[in-house]
Parts: C-alpha cells; structure tokens; sequence
C-alpha cells in the first residue's frame, strides 16, 4: 500500500510539473538510460539533467576548446587539395616523419599535427601497391563450400603508399554483406576517439577509388592468381551503385607492433571483461586490482585505465558483442625487453547508433559490473560532461551534434549515403547520459578522488608543443 501511494504521488507531481518529470522517474528504468531531457530551452534544444559532478570552468572551456578544434584539424586533414609534400626535405614530411620515429606510444594519435598529416597522407598520397587482397564471400557461399580466409568477409586490402612508410587498410563494404560490418562505422569511431579525447584509434579516411584503379592494383599483385577476381568481388557487392568505383574506410596502420587480445580476456591478466563478471568477481577487483589510487604503480594504474577506457568506448560506440575483437596493445622494444604501451582500437566497423541505446541493445545494466566498479578515465569522462553541460547543448556542442557537423563537413557527398545524422546523435547523446548517471552514482557514493584514472600515457595537450617540434625541426634542417 504504501508503494502504491509512493507511486501515485511521483506520478502526480510528474503531472504537475511535466517539465521535471524525468527528475522524479527517470531511475526506475529497466537499464538505468539516464532521460535525454529535464526541460527545453529557448532553442528547442534537450538539456540533460543536472549532474552531481562536473569539471571546473576551466576544465569545461578547454574540452569545449579542444573538441571544436580536433573537428577543424581532421577537415584540414580531408578536405582541400593534396597539399602536403612528401619532399624529404619538406617541414610537413619532416614534421610527419618526426611523429612516427617518436618513442611516445600516443603521439600519433593524440598530437593535432600528427593526426592530420597522418589523415592527409591516408586520404591523398598515392599508393604504390597493395597486398593481402581479400574477396568478399557471402554466407550463403560459404554454405555451398566456397572457402575464405576468415569466418565472415567483407573484402578488402593493405595498401602501401608512394612516400615509402605510411601503410594502411582499406575496408569497401557499407553493410550491403551479411554482417553488421560498415566502413561507416569505422570512419565515425576514428572520429569519435578524437572528439571524446580516447586518442587510442588510428587515423581512418573515408577514400573512393575508380574501377579502373581497383582493377589495377589487383593486376599488380604478380603472387596471388586469383586477385582480380577477389577485386571483382569487391566491385559487386560494395560499389558505389552505379558500377564505377568503391568507397571505403583507409585505417592508418600502427607505427609500433601491436599484440591482438582476441580471446586472451579469460585470462583476466591484460584487461577486465566487464560483460562477464560474476559478483564474487567484482568484489575481488573492487578489493584488489581495481583498489587503486595516483600513488599506485604505474602497471596497476594501467590496468585499470586501460579497461575502463576500452569498456567505455564499446559503450559509446553502440557494439559490445565482440568487444575484444578490436583491441589490440601497442608494444616498443627497449633492448631485449618489451615494452607494454597502450591499447589501440582497430577494426570498429561494427559502431552503430541505431534504433536503441547500447544499454538497451546489450542490456547492460546500471547496478552491473562496470558501474559498480566504479573507475572512470577522467579526461574522457569531462570532455562528455562539458558536451552535455545545458549551455553546450544549446548551442550544439554535443558529442553527437558534432560528430554530425564532422559528417557532413569532412565528406558531404559520398556516393552510398551520409556516414552518421542527426538520428544517430540522438542514440549516440542517450549513451552519453547513460555513461554520466553511472560516473554521477559513483562520485556521489566513493568521491571523485576515488573515482577517476588519469590516462598514464599522455598527460594532456601540452605535452606536444607544436612550436617547440618545429624550431627542433628547422634546427636540424639548418644543421644539413
């Protein structure tokens, strides 16, 4: 009785003051999907709920700041004419080649200029030859015997360009197979990794190539018989719908080797799969690996960041089937001795925004593992809560409104449909939410010094000072 009349006055306030009604409601959804809105502005816009915790002003001004930047340095590095030189001495090829040699696992991924020579090269430099073509075999093929290399695939090749060291892979098909698997994804995950501040996944550039191009790049690989066939394959499953050419994902191939995790997560030893925890599971970590503080060595600390971070990003990405099947670990040799470097998210072209929240696709739940373990990377955690503070959402600094404008501006004209709308924000924005009552609930609950991991690789923007790496530059140009 006594819940029921605790009901009729939630409901009854809801209805008096409609403006605050997820306020009052919002926790009692099956999967915790925190409300796209407490009220609208002005604008029309959504405003989320208020936040039990959120980053300083200043903090909020430099997300805000490097996020609207990040967009503008990947359309310097898609749009426009191929005007970097690949001139030894040139200072892009200088700046650029600079960046692959550095020991520094993150600066190809995290310094600006990096980036977007890497993204430049991937878009615009020519490529001299391709290798490990593969063909695109249907599942109903392969039911009649027809075998292939891997247990689904969607075609595609390792392309080398013309500059001597940048390599990458080329990925055509846009969900037109019998997989989830779309080159769209792959371009708006590496796009997603910037603006949310993971900087763990490649450069990715959405290329076209001609028919007549694809042919002959598979007529070059002298080894492989079948060659123009698989190309072939390629050409009539993933095309452009008019029979010319196809598009696909260029994803910049790692600078250092990388170690794949697939199916090393039962080991438990190199990340948590939070997907599979049971409780005693959780209160062994809460008590050990993941009881950890600013003081804790650096692997512990690694661990835990490492973990979260990857977690996360599926959560945000919207597929979490596989979730280790695009982790990898980058590695340097120091030596005889390896050293262990960060993650690095490969292959997401499964990242989808559709229909449902992640939450809701995968019924992850809100009292489950991954917020009952309470451990957040904190600059990603405040650059999601400064794209959902009420005043950057109604002025559409949100991470899905700019994940839209990155869309539309990097490639408004592609010939099989637009890569990510404002429809896909929307599912993209409820993560978010999602996300942030899961970090609110633990803040309130442990404190925010008891809650978030720095990333143990890259301290923040300054540790690449642009200025800095081009006077050391010009210095050994003038010493030549």
């Amino acid at each position: 009785m006594a819940c029921t009349l605790l009901l009729l006055a939630l409901f009854s306030l809801a209805a008096l003051y409609p403006e605050h009604a997820y306020l009052l409601l919002w926790e009692g959804g099956k999967y915790g999907v925190a409300p796209p809105v407490r009220y609208r502005s002005a604008s029309g816009l959504p405003l989320v709920h208020e936040h039990f915790y959120r980053p300083d002003a200043a903090a909020q001004r430099r997300h805000l700041h490097e996020a609207v930047h990040w967009l503008k340095v990947l359309e310097s590095g898609l749009t426009g004419h191929a005007d970097i030189s690949s001139a030894p001495s040139s200072i892009d090829e200088l700046y650029y080649q600079d960046c692959r040699a550095d020991k520094r696992f993150l600066r190809m991924y995290a310094d600006p200029m990096c980036a977007m020579l890497w993204l430049k090269k991937l878009a615009h430099e020519p490529i001299e030859r391709i290798s490990d073509l593969l063909a695109v075999i249907t599942k109903k093929e392969m039911e009649e015997g027809m075998a292939g290399e891997k247990p689904t695939q969607n075609g595609g090749f390792k392309a080398y360009f013309s500059d001597g060291s940048t390599t990458g892979y080329w990925k055509p098909c846009y969900g037109t197979t019998d997989t989830s698997e779309s080159y769209k994804g792959e371009v708006m995950g590496s796009i997603l990794d910037k603006l949310a501040a993971f900087y763990r996944t490649p450069s990715v550039a959405a290329v076209y190539y001609s028919r007549e191009r694809l042919l002959e790049l598979a007529d070059a690989i002298k080894h492989d018989p079948e060659a123009r066939w698989k190309m072939e394959t390629i050409l009539e499953h993933c095309d452009d719908l008019k029979g010319e050419g196809a598009e696909g994902a260029m994803v910049g191939w790692s600078p250092f080797p990388v170690t794949r995790f697939h199916g090393a997560l039962k080991t438990k030893t190199s990340m948590v799969d939070f997907r599979k925890l049971s409780d005693e599971e959780v209160e062994e970590l809460r008590g050990g690996a993941f009881n950890i503080s600013k003081e804790s060595p650096f692997e512990a600390r690694r661990f835990v960041f490492e973990s979260s971070a990857v977690y996360l990003v599926n959560l945000l990405g919207g597929y979490m089937a596989k979730m280790d099947h695009n982790v990898y670990m980058m590695t340097r040799r120091e030596g005889r001795a390896v050293v262990k470097g960060p993650f690095v998210y490969i292959d997401n072209d499964r990242s989808s925004w559709r229909d449902k929240t992640t939450m809701e696709r995968w019924r992850v739940h809100k009292d489950g593992p991954y917020c009952s373990l309470c451990k957040f990377p904190r600059r990603v955690v405040d650059r999601l809560y400064t794209l959902r503070s009420p005043d950057n959402i109604d002025a559409g600094y949100t991470l899905g409104g700019l994940m839209v404008q990155a869309a539309n501006r990097l490639y408004p004209h592609l010939p099989n449909g637009e890569l990510f709308g404002s429809h896909n924000a929307t599912w993209l924005d409820k993560n978010v939410d999602w996300v942030l009552s899961c970090v609110d609930r633990c803040v309130a609950q442990y404190g925010a010094s008891n809650v978030f991991v720095e990333d143990p690789y890259y301290e923040g923007a300054d540790e690449f000072d642009f200025y800095e790496t081009f006077a050391a530059i010009e210095r050994g140009r003038a010493d030549v």
